[in-house]
């Protein structure tokens, strides 16, 4: 149970006081620091800053912070190596199987007229502009070109409509 935040947020640090822990998932500050070295000029140097910027209070909340934590063993290394002397605790993002156990592929691929010899993409997630599901549908006729019988599925709660009906639209206008 020690790594998981609501052990920590449960147990009260000195003086009674409540701990704090922080859930950096990853650090994002290597993002921008990735843009920047893909970027020209201009990009190197905007997204260089804000990732110095963005390391530097991340540095200082994991400092500050009771427990950090990362969700992989990969990013608590880059963690430890931009953030000397805090180690995180890996908090894997996690899926529960048992509720999705019922599922039954060949029953849905029957369904939505998916032969066992077609590939089925799944994207598991918020229908959220955060998870840009645009951007799989955007993909699809070029996956298509590569392999015709490729069906795009969008699995997850909807948390945005307007996000929802403009993935409605993008999916009637390019068929």
């Amino acid at each position: 149970m020690s790594g998981c935040p609501l052990h920590y947020i449960g147990n009260r640090g000195s003086g009674g006081t409540t701990r704090k822990v922080m859930q950096f998932a990853e650090l994002d500050s290597d993002k921008w620091l990735q843009f920047a070295k893909k970027s020209g000029p201009v990009g190197r140097f905007v997204y260089g800053r804000e990732a110095k910027l963005l390391l530097q209070f991340e540095d200082r909340v994991a400092r500050d912070f009771d427990a950090s934590f990362v969700v992989s063993d990969v990013e608590k290394e880059l963690f430890m190596q931009r953030i000397p002397g805090v180690v995180p605790h890996v908090l894997p993002n996690g899926v529960d199987v048992q509720r999705f156990r019922k599922g039954e592929g060949s029953e849905f691929r029957k369904r939505h007229g998916i032969s066992m010899t077609e590939t089925v993409l799944l994207c598991v997630g918020r229908i959220d502009p955060q998870k840009n599901q645009l951007d799989l549908i955007r993909a699809l006729p070029e996956w298509k070109r590569m392999n015709p019988s490729v069906h795009l599925v969008l699995v997850g709660h909807v948390t945005n409509e307007d996000y929802e009906s403009r993935i409605r639209t993008e999916i009637r206008q390019s068929n």
